[in-house]
């Protein structure tokens, strides 16, 4: 009677096929809450920056991660300038137009006799610094000639893994947090990275599209693996930099590592 018992309580070595289909639909229903979690945070990204527009009708993810680092940019430099102590500066020139708006120039610019119409203009122009919100005044070279954070720091402090590569794809600059998710892989290439084949020709098809001109920018989802680490899922996204001809010179690659 013992025996039977034992006998009855001992488990089978064999596995069956309903297991493995459990097994599957588990898996599957991973990634598909995982893609869903993906595509609601982009969702949530795109709706916060349409709300402070910087962004209308693009919906490339590409469009999106360029518009959060220059939003990120604006915020940084906004609470810098609050952080500045008024004490230890002169007092600022005030100019008042008309009752409702008035705009104070930095005590570090020189004096504007608002007699020129020049540089009232000019003053207008220095004003915008007081709006986070207003993409605009990134790139007027007034501002950004005066800016104390230089692009290539915002580029260094990017929130989102950037690499810049040469044509055939060597990697020349990383920011810091690519050079956290993948430790020693300057002096590598973006093929470098690819995990296998498959991978690879994926990038390469990224790369040819761009250098062909079927668009500014092109996404894919590989595996990357950085020399001593374990191999990382990735949304890639490429776009050229291109020079004053508008001949390109360079690719812009960011990297979002994947949940699992």
């Amino acid at each position: 009677m013992l025996d039977t018992c034992r006998e009855s309580h001992t488990p089978t070595s064999t596995r069956s096929p309903s297991a493995d289909v459990s097994r599957k639909q588990r898996h599957n229903l991973r990634e598909q809450r995982r893609i869903l979690r993906l595509g609601s945070q982009f969702d949530h990204l795109k709706a916060t920056l349409e709300a402070a527009g910087l962004i209308t009708n693009k919906k490339d993810k590409h469009s999106i991660l360029q518009a959060t680092i220059e939003y990120i940019a604006a915020l940084e430099y906004d609470a810098h300038a609050r952080m500045t102590p008024s004490s230890s500066q002169p007092t600022s020139i005030s100019c008042t137009y008309g009752k409702k708006d008035q705009h104070s120039i930095p005590p570090t610019s020189p004096p504007i006799s608002t007699n020129d119409p020049m540089d009232s203009a000019d003053l207008h122009i220095r004003s915008l610094r007081t709006h986070p919100h207003s993409i605009e005044y990134l790139w007027m070279p007034e501002l950004v000639a005066d800016s104390t954070a230089s692009f290539h720091q915002v580029f260094l402090h990017a929130s989102v893994p950037s690499a810049i590569a040469r044509l055939d794809g060597s990697l020349v600059h990383a920011s810091h947090l690519f050079l956290q998710h993948f430790p020693n892989s300057m002096g590598l290439s973006l093929y470098g990275l690819c995990v296998g084949l498959p991978n690879v020709h994926k990038m390469q098809s990224l790369v040819t599209t761009l250098i062909a001109g079927d668009g500014r920018s092109a996404q894919t989802k590989m595996t990357w693996q950085a020399p001593g680490t374990s191999p990382k899922p990735v949304f890639v996204s490429v776009a050229l930099v291109r020079d004053a001809t508008g001949q390109p010179v360079n690719i812009q690659c960011t990297a979002l590592p994947m949940v699992a």
